[in-house]
């Protein structure tokens, strides 16, 4: 693929015959069909959160938790290129998804009859948290034979999402933002998307946080995650925190500029690790209590 400053070049690439491509120029994000014949979701962002977003699939991939693998994309514009992402096409045809979103909306609205989710911005804050989903997880497979083990099996890859989005500082963890697969044959949680937002990216320009709010939620998150888990899945937890370390970031950059063929501009390597330390000593005054 062509490259521009570490960037692929998509107007080389599209397949413009394929319905689903030619919304490129005049949407934020969508799929789009390149010519090797797959299929990619791609969206505009700022520049440092592409980087952002690479790093963020870099450090999954050392902590082995499940993620969407992104490259750099340059989307033409009238005066120039926009900056973005793309990632293959997850979703299976044989498989069905559902975020998280539309797994508490059923439990509210099929149990307790009450729509409690049309505020999104407030839902997320007082739903998407571990109680609620292992209450909807109950109420979805609750005729599942194995449904102890399936529920508990979701329950831990969650708290794993969880813990990855508090490591990274991920102020866009919301529920809509994880998914669960669903095939004739076992359920599981489709891989980690949408980290461009680490090391706190938007919290303290985005009107959605506040700085209290935001750290109060990272905070008490992390500390119930610790309290409420058993004693090998908090060691669990634990060990994440220590293989996310300085040495497995500087990793992850290096896997980004191996992958895009250049390096990262100095500036902005700067400004990413400035945040990535800010982020990492506050994780350090938690994991101390």
């Amino acid at each position: 693929m062509n490259r521009k400053n570490g960037f692929i070049i998509l107007e080389d690439e599209v397949d413009y015959t394929h319905k689903s491509s030619k919304y490129l120029y005049s949407t934020l994000k969508g799929t789009i069909v390149l010519k090797d014949n797959e299929k990619y979701f791609y969206k505009r962002i700022r520049k440092d959160c592409c980087y952002r977003e690479l790093i963020a699939s870099e450090i999954a991939k050392i902590l082995e938790i499940p993620c969407c693998d992104y490259d750099l994309a340059l989307i033409p514009k009238l005066n120039g290129y926009d900056f973005g992402v793309i990632s293959k096409w997850f979703k299976k045809a044989d498989s069905n998804y559902y975020n998280g979103k539309q797994i508490i909306e059923d439990y509210y609205e099929g149990i307790l009859k009450r729509k409690v989710l049309d505020n999104v911005k407030k839902a997320n804050y007082v739903y998407n948290n571990l109680e609620v989903i292992w209450n909807a997880f109950e109420h979805r497979y609750r005729f599942e034979k194995n449904k102890e083990d399936l529920i508990s099996s979701l329950m831990l890859e969650l708290i794993v999402r969880f813990w990855f989005a508090y490591l990274i500082r991920n102020t866009d963890f919301h529920f809509k933002n994880w998914e669960i697969e669903e095939t004739k044959d076992k359920v599981c949680l489709a891989p980690s998307y949408d980290n461009e937002d680490m090391w706190e990216a938007y919290g303290f320009s985005n009107s959605k946080f506040t700085v209290n709010k935001y750290n109060n939620n990272f905070n008490t998150n992390a500390n119930l995650l610790l309290t409420q888990i058993d004693s090998n899945d908090a060691n669990k937890l634990i060990n994440l925190f220590y293989k996310y370390n300085p040495d497995n970031v500087l990793l992850a950059f290096s896997m980004v500029e191996e992958k895009i063929g250049c390096s990262i501009e100095d500036d902005l390597k700067s400004l990413l690790l400035d945040d990535f330390n800010r982020c990492y000593k506050k994780n350090l005054r938690i994991i101390k209590r």
